[in-house]
């Protein structure tokens, strides 16, 4: 007789679109063999995820699975035993609905440069991120080397790209952010001094 069948850890996607989501179920009681099942609650018809069939495990858990909002629904898991229902009493099924799993938003950022001075090699670059899971990591390349920084200064003028990595490891690129050359000096046309002129 099957005593108890709950959801014992959840793993929800750790990146925006992500799908390394997992549900874990454990079975107490029933007699062997157990058939699991893995469906999306959309509210217009269950669709199959995946089936683990005759098996003796009493945990078992469902992996690579995407966020409600991907799915567009909430999971539901069943397990059957083999007993068939004898004695008459013995429950032979249970499912779990409503099991929701839940992901980071999208990381964005906005980027501006500043132009070097009349130096050359003075210029910045601002990078404002948000969204994913807090504690970024950027990784650089351009012109300039550039260190884990989200405002790089010292910057030569040219195109520079940049890699956001965020807590959980999940990145998102922008390539082009150009800081533009430098103020130039113009001296005008070239003229003649005479020993004793002035211009």
């Amino acid at each position: 007789m099957i005593t108890s069948f709950t959801v014992t850890n959840v793993n929800n996607a750790s990146c925006f679109n992500g799908s390394d989501g997992s549900i874990e179920v454990t079975l107490v009681g029933g007699q062997a063999p157990f058939t699991y099942s893995l469906v999306v609650e959309t509210g217009f018809g269950d669709i199959p995820i995946e089936t683990v069939s005759n098996t003796s495990l009493q945990t078992v858990t469902f992996s690579n699975l995407f966020s409600g909002d991907v799915v567009g629904g909430t999971y539901k898991v069943a397990v059957v035993t083999s007993n068939g229902g004898t004695p008459t009493l013995v429950c032979t099924r249970r499912q779990i609905s409503g099991i929701n799993l839940t992901q980071p938003t999208d990381i964005s950022f906005s980027t501006s440069s500043i132009a070097p001075s009349c130096n050359g090699n003075d210029g910045a670059i601002l990078v404002s991120a948000s969204g994913g899971t807090p504690g970024y990591s950027f990784s650089w390349s351009g012109p300039t080397a550039i260190g884990n920084t989200a405002n790089p200064t010292g910057l030569a003028p040219g195109t520079y790209d940049v890699t956001v990595t965020d807590g959980n490891g999940c990145q998102k690129s922008i390539a082009g952010i150009v800081v533009p050359s430098g103020p130039t000096v113009d001296a005008g046309p070239a003229q003649d001094i005479c020993t004793g002129s002035t211009v």
